[in-house]
């Protein structure tokens, strides 16, 4: 695994060419967490869950609920294609069945303002 040297805190303790250099690169580990969303396909309703809990009301995991009103129509455009193209997911209704959209949540403070990311990894089709 490719690993990068170690910044020095002192700028005078830095190689003398440092300055000569044009392109830089700057990168980061941006700490996050699992999230899942997970859609009541009887219901037609969401909830909300980290790695090993669904997530109450009140809940403010990395400030989940300022991606809800971006994020929930897309997920539905993906719910309702289920819907047309797959008549097995419309029979899933009847048995209490959830799809689980599970990503990762990130929340970064950049330039005094703050950044949720999601990334989304997998669907999950769950029969209960």
């Amino acid at each position: 695994m490719f690993k990068y040297d170690k910044i020095l805190y002192d700028s005078t303790k830095w190689d003398s060419n440092y300055k000569k250099i044009n392109k830089w690169a700057v990168t980061e580990k941006v700490h996050g967490s699992n999230f899942s969303f997970i859609y009541d396909i009887k219901s037609d309703s969401f909830k909300y869950a980290k790695r090993n809990a669904i997530l109450e009301e009140d809940d403010d995991f990395f400030g989940y609920k300022n991606i809800l009103d971006e994020t929930i129509p897309k997920i539905k455009i993906i719910i309702d294609f289920l819907k047309k193209n797959f008549k097995t997911f419309q029979a899933l209704r009847f048995l209490g069945s959830y799809l689980v959209i599970i990503g990762k949540i990130m929340k970064i403070n950049l330039f005094k303002k703050v950044f949720i990311i999601l990334r989304i990894y997998i669907f999950m089709l769950l029969i209960f």
